[in-house]
């Protein structure tokens, strides 16, 4: 019965470490840590749909069709894919 009770408070003790240990600040800037906030060049959403669907600053996109070992779409997929694309 005394083991169980230090086992008891041994997890009691851990839990809160982990907690204290987890609810530190750590300097992040809150963006993925990468350092860049600028975000001035964004548009809501719908507001960049002109650009993307028509040409007037965008002239062509490029789709690459990226797949594991194995498992490569068939051509007839792709193929339907650059029709939908082209529509």
């Amino acid at each position: 019965m005394h083991d169980m009770k230090k086992i008891v408070q041994f997890l009691y003790l851990f839990i809160i470490a982990i907690g204290i240990i987890a609810c530190t600040s750590d300097e992040s800037d809150g963006n993925g840590g990468n350092g860049n906030s600028d975000l001035s060049y964004a548009l809501t959403t719908g507001a960049s749909a002109n650009a993307l669907l028509s040409d007037a600053r965008f002239d062509e996109i490029i789709i690459e069709a990226v797949y594991a070992g194995g498992f490569k779409s068939e051509q007839s997929s792709l193929n339907n894919l650059v029709a939908f694309f082209k529509c």
